[in-house]
């Protein structure tokens, strides 16, 4: 079964203002997701982030700091091994390499920055080696009016 990997290239918002929709989505869909952050900075930030992103909305989440990461739907780690809330999806806000990894239904990256950034740089270089390895890779960028557009 090949892996579909989905790589996110925000241009217009960052992570942090895209992030709760995507996580939102997910959990209404009745999936559990695992969202890899770069550093434990990241992953508080967008802990408080997905609490208070909307008055409307609601995704029940934790960190691996917090107690009982099993019962959480979204959990947010900076281990792709911190598997305790059986996530079906992966969502990648960092360089983490998956090729040795089949725990997931879905794997996500999502980045951030210009044509010229290193995480961009890096994002493509990943993309093409997935795709040289035979994954079905699948590449979507958010424009300046808020749109996804297949690239």
């Amino acid at each position: 079964m090949t892996k579909d990997i989905t790589f996110y290239h925000l241009t217009s918002k960052p992570i942090e203002k895209t992030l709760p929709n995507l996580a939102f989505k997910i959990f209404e869909s009745g999936q559990r997701a695992l969202i890899l952050c770069k550093d434990e900075n990241q992953m508080d930030e967008l802990n408080h982030i997905l609490w208070s992103f909307s008055t409307k909305k609601f995704i029940p989440h934790g960190s691996m700091k917090d107690e009982s990461p099993e019962l959480q739907p979204v959990l947010l780690s900076t281990n792709i091994g911190d598997l305790h809330n059986s996530p079906e999806i992966v969502i990648i806000l960092n360089e983490q390499d998956i090729q040795d990894n089949s725990s997931f239904k879905k794997y996500s990256y999502m980045f951030y920055g210009n044509e010229n950034d290193a995480e961009v740089i890096s994002a493509r270089k990943l993309m093409k080696s997935y795709s040289n390895a035979g994954y079905s890779v699948k590449s979507w960028t958010l424009d300046k009016k808020e749109n996804w557009v297949k690239v």
